[in-house]
């Protein structure tokens, strides 16, 4: 069972800031989906970041209840 179900669109940078989540779901091309840290996230160049939510490839992360604490996606 998935521990992160997809949750708000990140429409822009401004958003990814005001963004008090930890966790995101990055589509990666529209073949994978990912959850990643925001932490990765920052450390991403500023034009990749910016490219990925201009996409529509970039949501808020939201915690599923009875997902398990070792599982990644």
């Amino acid at each position: 069972m998935k521990k992160y179900a997809e949750g708000k669109l990140i429409r822009s940078v401004a958003d990814f800031e005001r963004s008090s989540a930890d966790w995101y779901i990055v589509n990666y091309g529209g073949y994978k989906k990912t959850t990643t840290h925001r932490g990765w996230l920052i450390s991403w160049q500023f034009k990749y970041l910016e490219n990925m939510i201009k996409m529509g490839w970039l949501h808020e992360a939201k915690r599923v209840e009875g997902g398990g604490e070792n599982e990644t996606d």
